[in-house]
């Protein structure tokens, strides 16, 4: 469990059947190779709003790889018409 990665579709698909199955968050963590906080993590992104079987909250894997995509596709700084206007004037100067 060394380094930082990133989960993928796959890992968040094991997560959901290993949660649904009743598995302690720990052996869910030990099982994907990733730290215990990484797993609260992702159930919470995940979250459905409902409830599974188990009477927890009920995790998605889609729903969790939809939300990381769409909180990717907003990172960095967006810049408006008028930023990239006043840059330009910037570099004639």
């Amino acid at each position: 469990m060394s380094g930082y990665r990133y989960l993928t579709l796959a890992d968040r698909q094991t997560l959901e059947a290993l949660y649904l199955e009743g598995d302690r968050v720990q052996d869910i963590a030990d099982q994907i190779g990733v730290h215990v906080a990484t797993v609260y993590k992702e159930l919470k992104r995940g979250e459905t709003g409902g409830l599974d079987r188990n009477m927890r909250r009920e995790y998605s894997a889609t729903l969790a790889q939809r939300r990381l995509a769409e909180n990717f596709k907003r990172r960095g700084r967006k810049t408006d018409e008028a930023d990239r206007s006043d840059l330009a004037e910037a570099v004639k100067v």
